[in-house]
């Protein structure tokens, strides 16, 4: 009852504020019928008469079929006359990537404006108010029915290294292979992860990736950098698989494709040194000391013989280690901790995807139905909730320790499956 009658004061605020003229606020988008995977801006225009107004925070846009950032936290200063006033106040812009076909409702939010008026005793005043709903209609390129994670630009490149390039390499030796992709007018984050691939007797790794976008005379260009190392297990032929990239090139109408040649590697038998065994022998009988003393000797000498591959293995544990499941999760739970609704819902959502084995992107809605009763489900869906609030009230603990019951559950479903990909459940919105 109390939610509801806050609710109503402020949406009561709102009707005075612009009622009266005395705030504008507006929001458009370009272009309005973009293709999936394209850019789309969104513009959001807050303006105050005789004042200069903007925005405090943005809450939380809950856009479902794409992806939201904010290009610029500073926004851009306007001045406008409106009927023969006045008006003074900030321009801020979003991109919004859509993944899916059709419409696309950028829901209205409340956010708070703060207005200070012109004079030595001026004194902000801050107004709730209500940003307008938006709609834009996606189209999809033809051929795109099956692709997941389409970019829609420009300019598309992508290129790969192999190190080191020998194509002759025994066991327990690693190649890294670094591929960089970039696009214009996309944000690094837009990009899908790489697909994960398997290979008979080779151990493969997914680093983190490095993000990077750059401004070129006011064009987005983002890069992202993945880094995948290959780890042979066994001896035999050995072929790293092809990764396949498709772009839809909005300039000429054209779907284009482009092809990261895999690399075919003959792997051989490790060397593994022969000791004196008959010497050996003789240390053993004579005192156990020698035993001890031949045993760090060996290990030494197996270490300086095997350092380099040593090495390798050991940057490959750091790497699954930064990016393994755990991590992810603790990094959510230590934002639940410092009550910061924002982090951990990103968080969670990053989390998702380190679980997902599927094609598609992870979604909460369907975690949940599989791994959390009612309440969990309740909880925890409270989280993504709480970020559009102005003011969240939600516990928690509560959210932390439905969390953990839910991860339990998932962790317990992976241990008993015999096919990985039945640990996460389908994520293509049906029941099986």
């Amino acid at each position: 009852m109390r939610q509801i009658i806050i609710y109503i004061l402020l949406w009561c605020v709102n009707c005075i504020a612009i009622g009266h003229d005395d705030i504008v606020i507006r929001a458009s988008v370009t272009p309005l019928n973009p293709w999936v995977g394209q850019r789309v801006i969104l513009h959001i225009e807050v303006l105050g008469k005789d004042k200069w107004s903007q925005i405090k925070k943005f809450g939380h846009f809950d856009i479902s079929g794409a992806f939201l950032m904010q290009t610029d936290s500073q926004g851009i200063r306007l001045q406008e006359n409106i009927k023969g006033a006045s008006y003074t106040g900030q321009r801020y812009e979003f991109s919004i990537y859509p993944q899916r076909v059709g419409r696309v409702t950028i829901p209205s939010v409340a956010v708070e404006v703060i207005s200070k008026t012109w004079g030595r005793k001026s004194n902000n005043v801050i107004t709730t108010v209500l940003i307008p709903k938006t709609v834009f209609t996606t189209k999809l390129p033809p051929g795109g029915q099956r692709i997941y994670g389409l970019i829609s630009t420009t300019h598309f490149s992508a290129i790969q290294t192999y190190t080191p390039e020998s194509q002759s390499l025994k066991i327990g030796d690693a190649i890294k292979r670094v591929v960089t992709i970039s696009a214009s007018d996309i944000s690094a984050m837009a990009f899908t992860p790489l697909p994960e691939s398997i290979v008979s007797g080779v151990g493969i790794y997914m680093g983190e990736p490095t993000v990077l976008d750059k401004n070129n005379r006011g064009e987005l260009i983002g890069t992202r950098i993945e880094v995948i190392t290959y780890v042979f297990e066994n001896d035999g032929k050995k072929h790293l698989p092809d990764i396949i990239l498709h772009w839809w090139d909005i300039k000429n109408n054209v779907l284009k494709k482009i092809k990261l040649p895999g690399l075919s590697i003959d792997i051989k038998g490790a060397a593994i040194p022969k000791g004196d065994t008959m010497a050996h022998r003789s240390l053993e009988r004579n005192t156990p000391q020698f035993g001890y003393i031949l045993a760090i000797v060996f290990f030494v000498g197996f270490i300086m013989y095997y350092r380099r591959r040593t090495l390798t293995m050991f940057k490959v544990w750091q790497q699954v280690r930064k990016a393994s499941e755990s991590t992810y999760f603790k990094k959510v739970i230590n934002h639940l901790n410092d009550k910061d609704a924002d982090l951990a819902y990103l968080g969670l959502m990053r989390w998702l995807d380190t679980v997902n084995n599927t094609n598609i992107p992870a979604r909460l809605d369907l975690f949940l139905k599989k791994y959390g009763d009612a309440d969990t489900k309740q909880i925890i869906l409270d989280l993504s909730i709480g970020v559009k609030r102005p003011h969240n009230t939600m516990n928690y603990l509560d959210v932390k320790n439905a969390l953990v019951s839910a991860r339990l559950k998932w962790q317990k479903a992976r241990h008993n499956c015999v096919k990985a990909n039945t640990v996460l459940p389908e994520l293509d919105g049906h029941d099986h």
